[in-house]
């Protein structure tokens, strides 16, 4: 029975946030809750990290004022960064 939830989880599914309640969505969807704390949308970083050519999470989180309440986050945010930067 866990190894269908272990699963999801580890395919980046299934997160923490959806197990409280959160409807499951893709990371990789712009409408994707990055920062739950600031209800901050994958897509609403895409854009920033576009127009500012952000490159490190540190000025990430420091402009898009994300990341620095329970830091649940950054790990999502530094892969968005990676792959917005490598697609350049």
């Amino acid at each position: 029975m866990y190894g269908v939830w272990v699963h999801l989880f580890l395919c980046g599914i299934l997160s923490v946030q959806n197990i409280f309640g959160r409807m499951i969505m893709d990371k990789q969807s712009r409408d994707y809750e990055v920062c739950l704390c600031y209800h901050v949308t994958r897509g609403e970083i895409e854009d920033i990290i576009r127009k500012t050519g952000i490159t490190d999470l540190q000025t990430l989180c420091a402009v898009a004022k994300v990341g620095d309440k329970c830091g649940g986050c950054r790990e999502d945010l530094e892969m968005i960064l990676n792959e917005v930067n490598n697609d350049k």
